[in-house]
């Protein structure tokens, strides 16, 4: 009986967690610092500088088509208005505006046959202070031995950081002529909520309905 019973958790487990490895909406929490970085005219009132905290997230729609007809690139452009990107750096919001334009997440397979990409990117921003523009946010991953990707699709879940030999970010803008740039290095890539996390309310929820059952 008691074999029956965890049997029967298992299954349940397994079943949930199949359900979460089909859910279209996938939220990854971003962190990292900044390397170097561009601002003569004071853009951002010096708030950002080297060593400044990168912290964000952005979120996918996993049912998106490749946009890319070739079987080496996957292009994955995010419309729903369920899915953004924000970065902040120095307490400055970087944010994704899908009322400009969607923003990019790739999945680039053997460049060249030279290396794999992972990349997230958007060029339609909200501006800073109603005058100051966000030109481009973007994250890219690159492992120089293409050894990390066997296709071009898109990813269920962060790719593992460790696998890559370039971790970075940049984020550019402008007011008039002058303009801004940070570049640094991303630290971690987490889901959210985490899968362990996940699973355990997974579990917690078969065993609320076996009791009230």
């Amino acid at each position: 009986m008691r074999s029956t019973r965890v049997g029967l958790i298992v299954l349940g487990v397994l079943l949930f967690w199949s359900g979460l490895a089909q859910a279209q909406l996938v939220t990854i929490q971003v962190t990292g610092y900044v390397t170097s970085f561009f601002d003569t005219a004071n853009l951002l009132g010096g708030a950002i500088g080297e060593g400044t905290s990168l912290t964000g997230t952005y979120t996918y729609d996993t049912s998106v088509a490749d946009s890319d007809a070739s079987s080496s690139a996957g292009l994955y452009w995010q419309s729903s208005t369920q899915t953004g990107m924000k970065f902040n750096l120095g307490g400055v919001a970087f944010e994704n505006d899908l009322s400009k334009g969607p923003f990019e997440v790739g999945v680039i397979n053997d460049f060249q046959s030279r290396s794999d990409w992972y990349m997230v990117l958007s060029k339609n921003n909200k501006l800073i202070n109603d005058f100051i523009v966000v030109d481009t946010i973007d994250m890219q991953l690159v492992d120089h031995s293409h050894a990390v990707f066997s296709s071009d699709e898109l990813l269920l879940s962060p790719p593992n950081l460790q696998s890559f030999d370039e971790h970075t970010f940049l984020i550019d803008g402008y007011r008039g002529e002058d303009r801004f740039v940070f570049a640094g290095e991303v630290t971690s890539l987490k889901m959210i909520p985490e899968p362990m996390t996940m699973m355990l309310f997974g579990l917690g929820t078969m065993a609320f309905r076996k009791r009230i059952g």
